[in-house]
């Protein structure tokens, strides 16, 4: 199934902009790229991460979920340049103002890329609402899957569920209390449900989605040739 490889990398929040930019190193490993932010903004606003790149190429969004408060968003890339460089999230603001934002990326060692970005990841799952137990089921999982999710929530605190690991997670990053986090879960077949818990009792907004399985990268791929950006190359 596909596993994260190497180290993730959660970026130091930022509270004012329309952009953060974090350095991450990607192993040699590495065929895929998952990428997670979150979002809190004024009450009322309307603010949507609606960019991310990986040395200066765009990763795909896989989907958004949010409200008037905060927001999560989940997107991924294959075959991204290994090296040291820097992530970028970008976000527009239509609405209101950020409070606080932040992002991280995390390594996919094996994962489908025959089919490009779409063919490598399942149906993509929203859900938000109000409680202590942020939760959403991705219902065409398979065995053999990684189930990745992003979520915020307005609490000081978010911890995963069983069976999960915390890929990136920033606690109470935001000035009213918003974490974040980014996990992932082996499937063992359909239904595969990601669940946190938050410290308090407050909104909150989930993506996920099931990625591919796939071969894992030969002996000798990833390194990266000036001018060949998102290709692997055989030295």
């Amino acid at each position: 199934m596909p596993t994260i490889v190497g180290t993730p990398t959660t970026g130091r929040p930022v509270t004012s902009g329309t952009s953060m930019t974090f350095a991450h190193t990607t192993v040699g490993a590495a065929r895929g790229l998952v990428g997670g932010c979150g979002l809190e903004m004024s009450g009322g606003g309307d603010i949507d991460c609606d960019a991310f790149a990986w040395n200066g190429d765009a990763l795909t969004m896989i989907e958004r979920e949010g409200g008037a408060v905060l927001e999560a968003s989940l997107w991924l890339m294959i075959n991204p340049d290994i090296g040291s460089f820097n992530a970028v999230a970008g976000w527009t603001i239509f609405v209101g103002s950020l409070v606080a934002a932040v992002a991280g990326v995390a390594d996919v060692g094996t994962l489908k890329i025959d089919a490009g970005v779409a063919g490598a990841h399942r149906t993509a799952y929203i859900a938000s609402g109000t409680s202590t137990t942020p939760t959403v089921t991705d219902a065409d999982s398979q065995s053999g899957d990684l189930v990745a999710a992003s979520a915020s929530g307005a609490s000081t605190t978010i911890a995963v569920g069983a069976g999960q690991t915390s890929q990136c997670e920033s606690d109470n990053f935001g000035s009213s209390g918003t974490s974040w986090s980014l996990s992932t879960e082996a499937a063992t077949g359909a239904n595969t449900v990601m669940s946190y818990t938050l410290g308090a009792s407050g909104t909150w907004s989930i993506v996920s989605t099931a990625l591919i399985d796939g071969p894992a990268a030969a002996a000798g791929w990833g390194h990266l040739i000036a001018g060949q950006r998102n290709r692997h190359v055989m030295q």
